[in-house]
């Protein structure tokens, strides 16, 4: 049985004394492949359906799709949006290939904000998850969360 076109097989043999023993990789992490992330489908089907935007850095376009990556997957286990929930989620479903891809999870704490000011669950984009200075001011998303009302204040 051979592995599939896209896949990469690393094989890797550790001699100790005697005995040998095989590990193999079946696909190696490249954080810009959107397809990749088997754990999360809806960051593929996100990825693909945005367009490129030139003038980000680099930086920008990984923290963007780190943050819709960690959306994404509490949308999809339903999570609730408290600090502890999030935390554990993280700790179940953060797995060793979106650690290789992204590193360690965000906060939970500012994980909970993104997912209630940035999109809602089935309509993620990644340009809800840029930086609100790098946002188009003529997004319609951006423009709604600036005109926003704030919250009464007690006094």
């Amino acid at each position: 049985m051979s592995p599939p076109a896209d896949s990469i097989r690393l094989v890797v043999t550790i001699r100790l004394g005697q005995d040998g023993h095989d590990a193999t990789v079946e696909k190696v992490a490249n954080a810009d492949d959107p397809g990749i992330l088997p754990d999360i489908p809806a960051f593929g089907r996100a990825m693909e359906s945005e367009p490129d935007r030139p003038g980000l850095s680099e930086f920008e376009q990984f923290r963007s799709r780190k943050r819709l990556a960690q959306c994404l997957l509490m949308d999809q286990y339903d999570t609730p949006n408290g600090d502890k929930a999030i935390a554990v989620a993280l700790h179940r479903h953060w797995t060793p290939l979106l650690k290789a891809v992204f590193g360690r999870p965000d906060d939970p704490s500012s994980i909970r904000r993104w997912r209630r000011t940035r999109g809602r669950p089935g309509s993620r984009r990644l340009i809800d998850m840029l930086s609100s200075s790098r946002m188009p001011i003529d997004d319609a998303g951006s423009r709604r969360r600036r005109h926003r009302p704030e919250r009464q204040r007690r006094g």
